[in-house]
C-alpha cells in the first residue's frame, strides 16, 4: 500500500478523487518533490521545501528517540 493512500482514502471512496497512473506510482517510502533546475528558485518553492524538510523530521524524530 502507497504510504499517502491513507490520507485521501475518504476521497478515493466517494469518487471526489481517482487514483492514474498506478503503473507508474512509486514505490520507495518518502514524498518526492520535482521541479525544474536553474538560476532562480522560486520563494514559493523553497517554503515549500523547507516545510516537507521539517515536517519529515519531526517524524524522523520521534523513532529515532
Amino acid at each position: 500500500m502507497r504510504r499517502f493512500l491513507p490520507a485521501v482514502q475518504q476521497e478515493l471512496q466517494s469518487g471526489q478523487l481517482r487514483e492514474v497512473l498506478q503503473d507508474f506510482s512509486n514505490v520507495a517510502p518518502g514524498f518526492f518533490i520535482y521541479f525544474p533546475a536553474g538560476r532562480h528558485m522560486p520563494l514559493k518553492l523553497r517554503a515549500f521545501i523547507d516545510f516537507m524538510r521539517e515536517k519529515r523530521e519531526q517524524q524522523i524524530r520521534p523513532i529515532r528517540a
